[in-house]
């Protein structure tokens, strides 16, 4: 497994039928059902506050690394 960040936040409706929120900037491992249905949403660094994420948001990734939905 290896670490994915989202590029953009989206919504998604699982296999299961749940909706799954994604937050961009947000951790997923690369197995999750999330990346696995939409690879070329997540990328592999890690976002950058002030250029990927704005700063609210990153210090709430620094607290929440996988967002704040889980």
């Amino acid at each position: 497994m290896a670490a994915r960040y989202a590029n953009t936040t989206f919504v998604m409706q699982l296999a299961s039928g749940a909706s799954h929120l994604v937050q961009q900037g947000s951790l997923r491992d690369s197995l999750h059902p999330a990346v696995v249905a939409a690879p070329s949403l997540f990328v592999t660094t890690a976002p950058v506050t002030g250029k990927d994420v704005d700063a609210k948001m990153g210090g709430r990734l620094a607290v929440y690394p996988a967002g704040t939905e889980f």
